[in-house]
């Protein structure tokens, strides 16, 4: 599971400059970054595209991973693996890279004029105009949302019911102990498996559920503009709004799993502290080094005494590198 939150960071990142930080930047310029040009255009829309996609699948294939783990312990023993996950991760960006490459080919810069002044705006270009503006709306909320949210929500479902079984399961088997003392030691080897199993799943159904809730008011969106046109300005303005909101929970969904897995994961939150710690004491310890390495350089001169004539006699003393000074190596 640790690569693969690894690389749904890198991803989540990803679509954040690429779309968030993008019409940040929108809004202190005239045009659109890229509505400048023919393969900012197509170079944009093809990476937000695939890194959206490949995140929200991710998510998808951990909670998956976690499913397999719940319900059927003693394959997930052979499955859950680096080289599993490496292999998921490559085909799942694999694929959204062939489903997407269309992007390179149906869409483009377009100029045109109003009032006289040439404007420019990337979206489909003339031939495949129907496809990206009719069809394509309704694959790609199928693939971003729709999809995996029934996949996330079935899942979830089956995870939290075979955990509740399981611990009635347990409740069973220890009221049924013969004696005390196995009784104790089954109390606890079970309680530490569960805490720990616990807070796994904790933490994914907060990542899954968080997903659902902050992606389905966009996809509904895209879906009511691909049949919708606007007629009433006030309409118009009312949608927009509903529109910005949606797409700034979109992103939400793609900025927040940090803080997510600070507050539920414990075993997160201790190995974000121990990179923080060993980032200062790095730090640190650079700057005792160039401290000790200065002072063993530096050539010291003394002048002692004065001679029976009045001159002042003058002794140079050049000083060693002291050897109890413990030096800091990187």
């Amino acid at each position: 599971m640790t690569i693969t939150t690894h690389v749904l960071a890198i991803l989540d990142l990803l679509v954040l400059y690429i779309g968030l930080f993008r019409l940040w930047i929108g809004q202190f310029m005239t045009d659109d970054p890229r509505d400048s040009s023919n393969w900012l255009c197509k170079g944009i829309l093809f990476l937000g595209y695939v890194s959206s996609d490949s995140s929200v699948w991710l998510i998808v294939a951990v909670t998956l991973e976690r499913y397999i783990a719940v319900c059927f312990p003693l394959p997930a023993l052979r499955i859950s693996n680096v080289k599993t996950a490496r292999i998921t991760i490559v085909f799942v960006v694999a694929v959204f890279c062939v489903i997407n490459m269309h992007l390179i080919w149906t869409v483009g810069v377009r100029e045109f004029y109003v009032n006289g002044t040439l404007h420019s705006n990337c979206g489909a270009d003339n031939l495949h105009k129907r496809l990206v503006e009719e069809i394509w709306p309704w694959i790609d909320v199928a693939f971003y949302s729709f999809l995996p949210f029934l996949i996330i929500l079935t899942l979830n479902i089956c995870i939290i019911k075979t955990v509740f079984l399981a611990r009635k399961r347990r409740s069973d088997l220890q009221n049924r102990s013969r004696t005390d003392s196995a009784k104790s030691s089954c109390k606890m080897a079970d309680s530490n498996e569960r805490e720990r199993e616990n807070k796994m799943t904790v933490v994914l159904l907060v990542v899954s559920f968080t997903f659902l809730l902050t992606t389905q008011p966009l996809s509904l969106c895209i879906l009511f503009t691909a049949f919708w046109n606007a007629t009433d300005y006030v309409e118009f303005t009312r949608f927009s709004l509903i529109e910005t909101i949606a797409t700034l929970l979109m992103y939400t969904n793609h900025s927040i799993n940090f803080f997510l897995y600070c507050a539920t994961g414990k075993k997160f939150r201790k190995q974000f502290r121990a990179l923080l710690c060993s980032f200062c004491t790095e730090r640190s310890s650079r700057r005792n080094f160039a401290s000790d390495s200065k002072r063993s350089m530096t050539t010291n001169y003394r002048m002692t005494g004065y001679t029976s004539s009045g001159s002042p006699n003058i002794v140079v003393h050049r000083s060693e590198p002291s050897p109890d000074i413990a030096r800091t190596t990187l």
